[in-house]
């Protein structure tokens, strides 16, 4: 069977939600989307608001922080995530992290295996009595057992703590979570947004948490992780599975050997690897038919952007390094599924904003008008009353976009079924 790179793209964004905003609340959209994203603490709001209609972040908040339906925790590739409690067993006992790699990251830092044995037990002691940010427990360790590092990552050196690193990995064996801050949305500070990696959090607590009850063995987690992840995110490939369960490939394909029944094989053209999708989802792909005006400004390390390592359905290989820098998924403007440009914010003193979109991709007049009324509505969930221009760079000119009254057009569906 062989489908389309635009019957794909179009299939995708409506399994995202991004093709009708037809997502219904945070919980069900972090459910369907297998976690929001979290390293950044405004990306999921920014995701949620790319998938639900009329969405508010006092929504989210309200999820995080009075249901407590959702909850930050480190799984695939050690990225932060926001998981309902429904799959929190699944996610945690799939990506338990092994303690050979505890052993590996310890010799990396320079700490042996008794003095993380020692700074745990004191994290520990101190988050007994409750949450706790790292200054403060910085502050209730004693200064004898606190030294600094020089930590290398490539050609980098950055000076971090001993117990800055002990407690990372406190957190990857899932013995402490973070909570960052509730967030104010009218207080964030946008300016510079997309041109650094993320905004900064503020403030981060901490706290001890008991063991979650798992959902099955790590093989079994494994398994439903790895049937999630193609029903949720497929057509992908078995080097897309490996990357976002951080698995080996051998691993992977023994994994699928067991999960045949709930595979079928595709082809797309002018891509060399067979992409696995659900069976049940093929019938709903071969009838979906592709859109021609849908836009959406999404944000820092959006499941979407950041959902497979074959990037070439979204981005051309000569413009990927653009928007994936350093392997982060930058703010992206997507026209149909494919990125077309970054985007970044400026604001300054006389609240006046602008969102800044650099081209990657040619874009005709109509998408240029779309892009300049996604940036509009972008700017109101942002900014609120503030006044908003859309520049929109090109290769001889800038075309600005001064704010104006919101459309409420949405991007119509041609997906059949």
């Amino acid at each position: 069977m062989t489908v389309s790179p635009s019957q794909v793209r179009t299939y995708l964004l409506a399994k995202h939600h991004l093709l009708n905003r037809d997502g219904v609340d945070a919980e069900s959209v972090a459910d369907d989307l297998v976690g929001l994203h979290a390293t950044s603490n405004v990306t999921p709001y920014l995701s949620l608001f790319n998938r639900i209609k009329h969405f508010s972040p006092d929504d989210l908040n309200d999820e995080l922080y009075r249901k407590k339906s959702l909850v930050r925790v480190r799984a695939m590739r050690g990225t932060f995530f926001l998981f309902t409690r429904r799959l929190l067993p699944i996610a945690a006992e799939a990506t338990e992290f092994p303690p050979e790699r505890v052993g590996k990251s310890l010799t990396h830092a320079g700490i042996s295996v008794g003095e993380f044995e020692k700074l745990s037990k004191l994290i520990l002691n101190c988050l007994a009595s409750g949450p706790m940010t790292l200054p403060e427990i910085k502050r209730d360790v004693s200064r004898e057992s606190s030294r600094s590092l020089d930590w290398k990552r490539g050609r980098r050196v950055t000076r971090r703590t001993n117990l800055g690193v002990v407690l990372q990995l406190l957190l990857v064996q899932r013995k402490v979570q973070s909570q960052p801050e509730p967030i104010k949305w009218k207080s964030i500070d946008w300016d510079g947004y997309g041109t650094r990696t993320f905004t900064r959090i503020r403030k981060v607590r901490y706290r001890q948490v008991s063991t979650p009850e798992t959902a099955s063995t790590n093989e079994g987690a494994k398994l439903k992780l790895a049937e999630l992840y193609i029903k949720q995110y497929g057509p992908v490939t078995v080097h897309d599975v490996a990357w976002w369960m951080d698995e080996s490939k051998p691993e992977v394909l023994r994994l699928l050997a067991r999960l045949r029944d709930k595979l079928t094989n595709i082809r797309i053209p002018r891509h060399v690897d067979d992409f696995l999708l659900h069976p049940d989802d093929l019938p709903v792909l071969q009838k979906t038919r592709e859109v021609d005006d849908c836009v959406r400004f999404l944000p820092y390390e959006d499941p979407y952007s950041k959902s497979r390592k074959n990037r070439g359905l979204m981005i051309p290989k000569a413009s990927e390094r653009q928007a994936y820098v350093t392997g982060n998924a930058l703010p992206s403007v997507i026209s149909n599924g494919k990125i077309v440009g970054t985007w970044s914010l400026a604001a300054d003193d006389d609240e006046k904003a602008t969102v800044n979109v650099k081209r990657l991709a040619p874009i005709n007049r109509e998408i240029e008008s779309r892009i300049f009324e996604e940036g509009h509505r972008l700017g109101a969930f942002l900014y609120g009353e503030r006044s908003v221009t859309v520049s929109l760079s090109q290769t001889d000119r800038t075309l600005m976009g001064e704010a104006h009254p919101l459309l409420s057009r949405e991007c119509p569906s041609r997906q059949a079924g």
